[in-house]
């Protein structure tokens, strides 16, 4: 917020107080004073600040907003929602998704709606298993079908990323390979792991 006055205070100083507004401004130096005041991705307070600030502000605000999108079962249902009732297209803005599995499964029916995030550089797919491991690999093996989708229609899809937290159970590394294998045009694969991991892929 602090820069976003001073970004103000410079226009101001450069192009004299009370002769110019924002419609005075080209769109390319709008953009690039909110690039630089929602540089930082943890920072939504700022990068909302921005988009109530007049029409002209909102794309590029939105830009920001969903660069990156982190969905879990508790917050799915708000995201496709927003899909639903807004006036502006928010999939093509999604480079960065990240799916996150805390024991509770995402709705399928909800991961069909994501088809269209022509725009993906990096998809994330965080997994806590506690006891029952059938039910988080059963997730896992049908999400293969989504991310075939998901890649096909992303030309810039270039990172995956699998992050499996299993501190009580082994696991099988075998869903993870499946998934890595639905998105071969990846230029990087990671697999993280915490204890209790197991590195069998034939079992």
């Amino acid at each position: 917020m602090t820069q976003l006055v001073g970004l103000s205070l410079v226009l101001r100083r450069q192009h004299g107080i009370g002769h110019h507004t924002v419609r005075d401004f080209p769109q390319e130096l709008l953009d690039q004073i909110i690039d630089s005041t929602c540089h930082n991705p943890e920072d939504l307070a700022s990068t909302n600040i921005c988009g109530l600030v007049c029409k002209r502000w909102l794309p590029r605000s939105r830009y920001h907003i969903f660069s990156t999108v982190t969905l879990t079962a508790n917050n799915f249902g708000s995201f496709v929602d927003l899909l639903d009732t807004s006036f502006l297209p928010i999939l093509p803005l999604v480079q960065h998704l990240r799916l996150h599995y805390p024991g509770q499964p995402l709705d399928r029916s909800h991961l069909t709606r994501l088809d269209h995030c022509s725009n993906l550089t990096s998809i994330s797919i965080s997994v806590l298993i506690w006891r029952e491991v059938s039910e988080a690999v059963g997730w896992l093996d049908g999400l293969g079908t989504y991310l075939r989708i998901w890649g096909s229609n992303s030309a810039p899809l270039s990172h995956f990323e699998v992050r499996i937290h299993s501190p009580f159970t082994a696991f099988s590394l075998r869903p993870v390979i499946n998934l890595i294998s639905c998105v071969p045009n990846v230029a990087a694969a990671t697999i993280h792991q915490n204890a209790g991991f197991s590195g069998d892929i034939n079992g």
